[in-house]
């Protein structure tokens, strides 16, 4: 005789339904996993693409008689590339480019999208492709505030273009020859030094926005302190055994045409790779006895500094001048330009 409460047929109902909803769920699960994976990707190339053509623009600005400016044709042309090496779905991308400043400060925004048709998801009536985009901006500009620069300072006016070899000579103010002027004024050196604001880590903080106003010492009064002559030693020995990137420091340009006495107003950060140097009581020189200028090594009150003006991106510690600042005077000077994503 069989029960009249007999259950074992609903259980069998329950279950098929019960899975049918957990397949359904694992197969949007699937869909919807894709869709993270493809966005995952389209993020990198838009990112990517928004700091190559960021650091192309860098380049091209930094030296103007090499490729033409960065326009938005190559700005595109960049996007297209680096959203195709990072998705093998076509997508369609765009970008906008905004400059200013003679193109030394700029905004990139790059954006890829496409059309992801569903897979599992068509089973439960989801048939048109899923769209999945993806944004990313880039700025470039002149670094406005570090608080790592080493304090020897450099006239504006005695710096040739980037990637021309000078020598700076200076002597004590009183003894000053005329040819060792600082922006056709006689009696001022074209460097001297700056009383580190850190001076274990021998180095000072500058801001170009507003200007920090500079006390420049002589050339012959370096900083004192175990800091900085190890720091000066330290630049004598890279100049003899190290590379052109462990030679190179980030200095402060002041403008001493924008006032008859000190302090001087802070015109622009600059990357010098130094190739020779006598200060401190050491000479040191990249190609021993080979000075671009009448440096005399056994000349005991000259001091002298050679080298390049080179272009430098800095990490992402520093701030830049964003595309809708007006430059103020120095900007478009400044060679020590910052790349960074910012959305």
């Amino acid at each position: 005789m069989r029960r009249v409460n007999d259950d074992r047929g609903a259980v069998a109902i329950v279950v098929a339904l019960t899975m049918t909803a957990l397949l359904g769920m694992a197969a949007l699960a699937i869909d919807v996993g894709l869709l993270l994976v493809e966005h995952r990707a389209l993020q990198n190339g838009a990112d990517a693409a928004a700091l190559a053509v960021a650091h192309d623009c860098t380049r091209r600005v930094a030296y103007p008689s090499g490729p033409t400016p960065c326009t938005s044709a190559q700005a595109l042309a960049t996007a297209i590339n680096y959203l195709d090496a990072n998705s093998p779905n076509s997508p369609v991308p765009d970008r906008e480019l905004v400059k200013s400043n003679g193109d030394r400060v700029g905004r990139i925004t790059v954006t890829g999208e496409i059309q992801q048709p569903p897979i599992f998801a068509r089973f439960v009536g989801v048939t048109n492709p899923l769209p999945v985009g993806a944004a990313a901006v880039a700025r470039w500009g002149p670094v406005i505030t570090m608080d790592t620069v080493f304090p020897l300072m450099v006239c504006k006016g005695a710096l040739p273009a980037p990637d021309t070899l000078v020598t700076l000579q200076a002597t004590p103010w009183p003894m000053l020859p005329a040819p060792f002027d600082c922006d056709g004024r006689p009696f001022f050196p074209p460097f001297g030094w700056a009383t580190p604001d850190d001076p274990v880590a021998c180095t000072t903080e500058i801001d170009l926005l507003p200007p920090t106003s500079i006390d420049v010492d002589p050339p012959d009064v370096e900083p004192g302190g175990a800091g900085c002559i190890s720091q000066i030693d330290q630049l004598h020995d890279d100049i003899d055994f190290g590379t052109a990137a462990d030679r190179t420091r980030i200095l402060a340009v002041f403008d001493q045409q924008a006032s008859f006495g000190g302090p001087w107003p802070g015109y622009a950060l600059i990357a010098f790779e130094f190739t020779g140097a006598k200060l401190g009581g050491r000479i040191s020189h990249a190609a021993p006895g080979v000075w671009s200028g009448a440096c005399d090594p056994a000349d005991l009150i000259l001091r002298c500094v050679e080298g390049y003006v080179r272009v430098y991106i800095p990490p992402e510690d520093s701030q830049i001048v964003d595309p809708t600042v007006v430059a103020l005077p120095g900007i478009n000077d400044s060679t020590v330009l910052d790349v960074r994503l910012v959305d």
